[in-house]
Protein backbone atom coordinates (compact mmCIF):
# COMPACT_ATOMS: atom_id res chain seq x y z
CA UNK A 1 0.00 0.00 0.00
CA UNK A 2 1.34 3.31 -0.70
CA UNK A 3 0.45 6.24 1.59
CA UNK A 4 1.09 9.57 2.96
CA UNK A 5 2.88 9.54 6.39
CA UNK A 6 0.25 11.99 7.74
CA UNK A 7 -2.49 9.33 7.00
CA UNK A 8 -0.60 5.90 7.75
CA UNK A 9 -0.26 7.85 11.39
CA UNK A 10 -4.07 8.52 11.21
CA UNK A 11 -4.69 5.09 10.20
CA UNK A 12 -2.56 3.45 13.49
CA UNK A 13 -4.40 5.99 15.52
CA UNK A 14 -7.59 5.02 14.65
CA UNK A 15 -6.39 1.20 14.67
CA UNK A 16 -5.16 1.53 18.20
CA UNK A 17 -8.41 3.96 19.20
CA UNK A 18 -11.15 1.05 17.75
CA UNK A 19 -9.04 -1.60 19.70
CA UNK A 20 -7.64 -3.48 16.72
CA UNK A 21 -4.95 -5.93 17.13
CA UNK A 22 -2.53 -4.84 14.69
CA UNK A 23 -0.55 -1.71 13.58
CA UNK A 24 -0.73 0.31 10.46
CA UNK A 25 3.00 0.79 10.25
CA UNK A 26 4.84 2.86 7.38
CA UNK A 27 7.93 1.85 5.57
CA UNK A 28 10.09 3.83 3.11
CA UNK A 29 11.65 2.23 -0.06
CA UNK A 30 15.14 1.82 0.14
CA UNK A 31 15.44 3.53 -3.23
CA UNK A 32 13.91 6.53 -2.41
CA UNK A 33 10.53 8.55 -2.39
CA UNK A 34 8.48 11.54 -3.18
CA UNK A 35 9.17 14.41 -0.43
CA UNK A 36 6.12 15.45 -0.18
CA UNK A 37 5.57 19.55 0.33
CA UNK A 38 2.90 21.38 2.23
CA UNK A 39 2.77 25.19 1.38
CA UNK A 40 0.86 27.89 2.79
CA UNK A 41 0.25 31.21 0.11
CA UNK A 42 -2.62 33.63 -0.01
CA UNK A 43 -4.01 33.87 -3.19
CA UNK A 44 -3.54 37.71 -4.80
CA UNK A 45 -7.24 38.46 -4.97
CA UNK A 46 -7.74 37.36 -1.15
CA UNK A 47 -10.29 39.71 0.85
CA UNK A 48 -7.99 39.34 3.99
CA UNK A 49 -4.45 39.07 3.65
CA UNK A 50 -3.73 40.69 6.64
CA UNK A 51 -6.25 37.43 8.30
CA UNK A 52 -3.99 35.01 6.44
CA UNK A 53 -0.42 36.70 7.59
CA UNK A 54 -1.76 35.97 11.04
CA UNK A 55 -2.38 32.48 10.58
CA UNK A 56 0.46 31.98 8.87
CA UNK A 57 2.82 33.87 11.74
CA UNK A 58 0.42 31.63 14.41
CA UNK A 59 1.55 28.71 12.64
CA UNK A 60 5.63 29.82 12.61
CA UNK A 61 5.24 29.50 16.41
CA UNK A 62 7.29 26.47 17.23
CA UNK A 63 4.28 25.16 20.12
CA UNK A 64 1.57 25.76 17.33
CA UNK A 65 3.41 24.30 14.43
CA UNK A 66 4.16 21.07 16.95
CA UNK A 67 1.13 20.59 17.72
CA UNK A 68 -0.11 19.88 13.87
CA UNK A 69 3.07 17.63 13.96
CA UNK A 70 1.68 16.19 17.38
CA UNK A 71 -2.01 15.80 15.61
CA UNK A 72 -1.28 14.37 12.34
CA UNK A 73 2.00 13.17 12.27
CA UNK A 74 3.11 15.14 9.60
CA UNK A 75 6.85 16.30 9.19
CA UNK A 76 7.97 19.99 10.42
CA UNK A 77 10.65 22.16 8.94
CA UNK A 78 10.00 24.58 12.06
CA UNK A 79 13.55 24.43 14.01
CA UNK A 80 11.47 26.05 16.88
CA UNK A 81 9.32 23.14 16.80
CA UNK A 82 11.32 20.26 17.54
CA UNK A 83 11.68 20.40 21.37
CA UNK A 84 7.74 20.29 21.37
CA UNK A 85 7.55 17.80 18.73
CA UNK A 86 6.44 14.36 20.82
CA UNK A 87 9.90 11.64 20.71
CA UNK A 88 8.10 9.14 19.20
CA UNK A 89 6.98 10.93 16.14
CA UNK A 90 10.63 12.52 16.06
CA UNK A 91 12.18 8.90 16.10
CA UNK A 92 9.73 7.94 12.91
CA UNK A 93 11.64 7.59 10.31
CA UNK A 94 8.80 7.78 7.54
CA UNK A 95 8.11 11.34 9.12
CA UNK A 96 11.36 12.51 10.48
CA UNK A 97 13.81 10.73 7.72
CA UNK A 98 17.81 10.44 8.80
CA UNK A 99 20.09 12.91 6.37
CA UNK A 100 21.29 9.20 4.49
CA UNK A 101 17.86 8.96 3.82
CA UNK A 102 17.03 12.93 2.65
CA UNK A 103 19.55 12.16 0.21
CA UNK A 104 16.83 9.61 -1.81
CA UNK A 105 14.08 11.53 -1.24
CA UNK A 106 13.02 13.65 -4.26
CA UNK A 107 9.99 15.81 -6.41
CA UNK A 108 8.16 15.07 -9.38
CA UNK A 109 9.80 16.69 -12.22
CA UNK A 110 7.20 17.94 -14.94
CA UNK A 111 7.23 15.21 -17.99
CA UNK A 112 8.52 15.94 -21.20
CA UNK A 113 6.18 15.56 -24.20
CA UNK A 114 8.10 12.08 -25.15
CA UNK A 115 7.34 11.04 -21.21
CA UNK A 116 3.53 11.83 -21.47
CA UNK A 117 3.18 10.26 -25.10
CA UNK A 118 4.43 6.95 -23.33
CA UNK A 119 2.29 7.76 -20.21
CA UNK A 120 -0.90 8.50 -22.37
CA UNK A 121 0.19 4.62 -24.37
CA UNK A 122 0.61 2.93 -21.50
Amino acid sequence: MQGYSGDIFQANNDARAAGRKFSVLAGIPREGAVLAVENMVIDKNAVRPDLAFMFMNFMLDGRNSADLTNLIGSGNPNAAAVAFIRPEIRKDPPVFPDPSFQAKLFQPQELTVPQRRLRNKL
